[in-house]
């Protein structure tokens, strides 16, 4: 039995299968066979011709996230046999599938948008997918936290701030921009996005140790031969290869991709002051739950503005807020303040001086002891606080046009990591130089910093792993420190001096010379064993 081509293209426009009349065009002018048309009406029948999720739904590519991301699919597969194996895995849980694409919504435009911007292939968007499955505050066992996993190091190499107060590893839009940077990084490196990925998961010096394995045994160095990669690394590219192939095909799988419309979901919004997240919430006209989701980067219930850093909120709801915040009361949309510990630095003391139960003063600030340091700086509450003590610290400009830790009675909002910005996070080298990090203000450049702290441009580019000399206004580098240099409360980063002034030996960071009994010159020029000098101190 024959069938011509004209009535089943008419029966195919009747069903309002457009897609499928494609088939009949390709054997135009044909006849084929009464097992042809059934293969026809078995492959008709796998598709949900109702289901409001489906692709074939999504009629205009404008509101279809998936299709735009579709078209900047560019890498090659690499290891096709793991491939197929996460294929089957994902597959065959779409319940877990489909979770991760819904948490997936806030967040996939801007990433996706991010990543064409930097002229990456659209598969680097899915990589929260197998780094975090878009869960905003995911850690690891290892201390990798947010949707991308950084690791507290790198996540401070790449400028983002890690406190009591805020994670910038948390921070949607800070981490996305640090996550594509690194990226970008290891690409230059390897000129391969599956070696770059593979060095994402597990280290530049992994990949590096297993290429130079597979040169010695005269093999490529390419990722198919890099067998001496962890098996969490081998497996970390097909991973996410099977993601970008369900959702390349997801009708193949069996998938069901949730609609996610091609446009931004939040936006930024410019407040110049402190302001509890709930008020946000509030004058949004929100929950508090999805102010959270776009803000997670926030440990406490407070945003407090600083530099580069942004507060988001649902693109529909930016009018509502600032329609609201005109008509606010100021005093109403903050409750808490900060407080510099002082000699009683004991937490049932400080709770019960600010009207607050010790759990409320632990829980907010993150502590686990009954003690605080001395100089600490706590969230209280500001109805039953004592007036802002003095000499709160923050960041000022020194005459280079660099941050540096200064006082000012006036501005006493700071963040913990913002306090001591060269004194602390040092680490001590054999070699007797320690490791600290700066802050970049706008004009600064990679030879101004390496003239102040005495080493070279190309020692800077070495340590930050910078591909230029270009430093950007915010971000955070680390920068030599010498043994016999000091950090003091004015001034900044000085050169360690001794005086015999009045019989005192000046205390620094590298007095532990008068241990050694060594000598040291004196800032009136006069040479003193330190170890005597010592010896009268004590007398």
């Amino acid at each position: 039995m024959k069938f011509t081509l004209s009535p089943l293209k008419t029966a195919l426009a009747l069903l309002c299968l457009s897609p499928f009349t494609a088939w009949a065009d390709d054997i135009d002018n044909e006849s084929f066979s009464a097992n042809t048309l059934s293969e026809y009406v078995i492959r008709l029948n796998q598709i949900p011709l109702h289901d409001p999720y489906s692709d074939i739904a999504l009629k205009d590519n404008h509101l279809n996230i998936w299709e735009k991301m579709r078209k900047g699919f560019r890498m090659d597969t690499v290891s096709p046999n793991t491939v197929r194996k996460f294929e089957d895995y994902y597959s065959n849980r779409p319940e877990y599938f489909g979770r991760i694409t819904m948490r997936a919504t806030p967040y996939l435009h801007h990433i996706l948008t991010e990543t064409e911007k930097r002229g990456m292939p659209s598969e680097i968007a899915l990589l929260p997918f197998i780094e975090s499955a878009f869960v905003i505050k995911a850690k690891s066992h290892a201390g990798a936290m947010g949707l991308w996993q950084f690791m507290p190091r790198t996540g401070k190499q790449y400028g983002l701030t890690q406190n009591n107060w805020y994670d910038g590893r948390n921070d949607i839009y800070a981490s996305t921009d640090a996550a594509l940077e690194y990226l970008e990084y290891l690409h230059n490196m390897f000129g391969d996005w599956a070696l770059a990925l593979a060095a994402y998961n597990c280290g530049e010096g992994c990949v590096l140790n297993a290429q130079k394995k597979a040169a010695r045994r005269g093999n490529p160095t390419s990722f198919d031969y890099l067998t001496t990669l962890p098996k969490e690394t081998r497996e970390y590219v097909p991973k996410l290869l099977a993601v970008r192939n369900l959702v390349q095909h997801p009708q193949r799988f069996d998938v069901q991709l949730k609609k996610i419309k091609n446009e931004p979901y939040f936006e930024a919004v410019k407040i110049n002051q402190p302001i509890d997240l709930k008020a946000i919430a509030q004058l949004a006209e929100i929950s508090e739950e999805e102010v959270f989701t776009l803000n997670p980067g926030y440990r406490v219930p407070v945003w407090v503005p600083q530099s580069g850093r942004k507060l988001l909120l649902p693109k529909s709801a930016i009018k509502t807020f600032y329609a609201n915040l005109k008509k606010a009361n100021p005093d109403d949309l903050l409750s808490w303040k900060p407080y510099r510990v002082s000699a009683n630095n004991n937490v049932a003391d400080i709770a019960r001086q600010h009207g607050m139960s010790v759990e409320e003063l632990k829980k907010i600030n993150y502590l686990r002891g009954n003690t605080v340091p001395r100089g600490s700086i706590l969230l209280v509450s500001r109805d039953e606080a004592d007036p802002v003590p003095d000499s709160i610290v923050r960041l000022n400009n020194d005459n280079d046009d660099m941050s540096f830790v200064s006082y000012n009675d006036e501005e006493y909002w700071s963040e913990p990591a913002y306090i001591h910005a060269i004194s602390e996070g040092a680490s001590k080298k054999r070699t007797g130089v320690r490791y600290s990090t700066i802050k970049i203000k706008k004009g600064v450049t990679l030879t101004a910093v390496a003239k102040r702290f005495g080493t070279s441009t190309a020692e800077l580019k070495r340590i930050n792993r910078l591909k230029s000399g270009n430093l950007k206004a915010g971000q955070v580098i680390k920068v030599p420190v010498k043994s016999n240099y000091v950090y003091r409360k004015k001034g900044g980063l000085q050169k360690a001096s001794y005086s015999s002034k009045k019989g005192k030996v000046q205390k620094t960071a590298y007095a532990n010379s008068k241990k050694t009994g060594k000598t040291v010159k004196t800032s009136n020029k006069k040479t003193v064993a330190a170890k005597k000098t010592s010896t009268k101190r004590k007398k």
